[in-house]
């Protein structure tokens, strides 16, 4: 019985290491600065069409390697956002 724990925890975590390595292998890591514009995607409910992306903020402070402060410009509200819903604002050059 002891056996079949063994070889079934190694089999787990060998799983789980390979499903790692699976999305780490197509994973962007962006790294952002303080003074960045970035949009932030919406979690409340919206209309079909509505927008997916909220106005810039701007980039604080980064407080973890996937967690930011961002401002957002018009009312000075702070607040906490992970990096998967951080989108980076690119300016058009025309």
């Amino acid at each position: 019985m002891n056996g079949y724990k063994k070889s079934v925890k190694y089999n787990i975590n060998y799983q789980q290491q390979l499903a790692k390595r699976r999305y780490d292998k197509e994973r962007a890591n962006p790294v952002y600065h303080p003074g960045d514009l970035v949009f932030i995607k919406q979690h409340s409910k919206r209309p079909k069409f509505g927008e997916l992306y909220s106005a810039p903020y701007k980039v604080i402070q980064q407080q973890h390697p996937h967690a930011y402060l961002v401002e957002d410009e018009e009312s000075s509200i702070q607040e906490q956002v992970h990096v998967s819903r951080i989108q980076p604002v690119y300016q058009r050059m025309i």
